[in-house]
């Protein structure tokens, strides 16, 4: 008897230990399925990849994450945007051909302009360039031929002057036609009179087609010249390469000069400067005045290469007596550069295109409702297995 009473002691145990584990699991399951749908309502208006990690929802933004490419074939790209951009290669294409594949790091948000590589390019400047992103991004551009011609001109040609005051003058120019990575050399010095003659004054800078420039010299003035001698101010300049050699024919000079026999040609009043900057005479070494009258001497000017301060040497003038009951000035011309047709250096225009990925909407739907229904129905199920 007593067996049979362990017996159904123990059957009803486990009549009552099966509803309370299978009411447990129910419930768990429950809880899974309301946090699931909880969780799916939490994130209906966020945008869900499902192979993708949340730190890459979004696609990048192209129009801030850029390539570019020189027209000497440096490559670089620049990420302005406020995320973070992953490492990857980018294919550069010259004309539709593949050139090369570059690598691109890791960025962070506002990175600054960094320098991937160079590539060949055509000699003559004009191409097409194409970058394109292994992962994304892409930029494209094009550029014309650059000129190979030269030709810088001042705006007016060797002309007399007759400001009675030493005061500063100005003259300027035009830069027609250029060459790529050209440099401008620019000169000045007064020639006559001898007591105010002085060393040649030069200046440089990075030019190109279409450019303007000026010189500002001092004018030695008319007022105290001796019998016999001019005044006289020299200006010139010159065209270097990218390794300070001066191109060919690419030169100019111009020369405001003034001689007493030519007075009556500046009208009845000597006109003065209008602002006059006096400034030291230097003291020179007298010399023997020629009979007769000195041309302009438009010539003297030497150039040295890469020049930034003032050189050295000293240029001359030898006086060509030139007797003359009526003296007429004839200015010395200048070669006339090789002409040739100027072309705008071009600057590439990348077109920028964004292509956002097209991503599922997570959120409320059928399969919310369906879940937290289920939720419920363990809910309640499991209640009527425990009573």
């Amino acid at each position: 008897m007593d067996n049979g009473t362990n017996m159904n002691n123990t059957q009803s145990k486990q009549k009552t230990l099966i509803p309370m584990l299978i009411g447990g699991i129910t419930l768990v399951l429950a809880g899974v399925g309301i946090f699931t749908a909880l969780r799916l309502y939490q994130l209906r208006d966020q945008a869900v990849a499902p192979n993708a990690p949340e730190s890459k929802l979004f696609a990048w933004d192209c129009s801030k994450y850029t390539f570019a490419i020189t027209q000497t074939g440096e490559v670089s790209v620049e990420n302005s945007s406020d995320r973070s951009e992953p490492q990857q290669d980018v294919d550069i294409f010259v004309d539709g051909t593949k050139v090369s594949t570059l690598s691109v790091g890791a960025f962070g948000p506002r990175s600054p302009k960094t320098v991937l590589g160079n590539v060949t390019v055509p000699s003559s400047g004009a191409f097409a360039w194409k970058a394109v992103g292994t992962l994304d991004c892409q930029n494209e551009g094009s550029y014309q031929a650059v000129s190979s011609s030269c030709k810088v001109e001042f705006d007016e040609k060797d002309k007399l002057y007759c400001a009675v005051n030493q005061g500063s003058v100005t003259v300027t120019g035009k830069v027609v036609s250029v060459p790529r990575n050209a440099t401008l050399q620019t000169a000045w010095y007064i020639v006559n009179p001898v007591s105010k003659k002085t060393q040649q004054v030069y200046s440089s800078k990075p030019v190109q087609t279409g450019d303007t420039f000026s010189i500002t010299g001092t004018w030695p003035g008319t007022q105290g010249v001796p019998a016999g001698q001019i005044a006289e101010i020299h200006f010139g300049l010159n065209v270097l390469d990218s390794n300070g050699n001066p191109f060919p024919n690419c030169t100019g000079s111009l020369d405001y000069y003034w001689r007493q026999e030519l007075q009556n040609q500046c009208g009845s009043t000597p006109t003065p400067t209008p602002t006059t900057t006096p400034t030291t005479t230097p003291t020179g070494t007298p010399t023997t005045t020629p009979s007769g009258t000195p041309l302009p001497n438009l010539c003297e000017m030497k150039f040295v290469l890469g020049a930034t301060s003032t050189p050295t040497a000293t240029p001359t003038t030898t006086p060509t007596t030139t007797p003359s009951s009526t003296p007429t000035p004839t200015p010395t011309t200048t070669g006339t550069p090789t002409t040739g047709t100027s072309t705008p250096r071009a600057s590439a225009t990348p077109t920028l295109t964004a292509t956002p990925a097209t991503l599922p909407a997570a959120g409320s739907s059928m399969y919310t409702l369906f879940g937290i229904s289920a939720g419920l129905l363990f809910i309640v199920f499991a209640a009527v297995l425990l009573l």
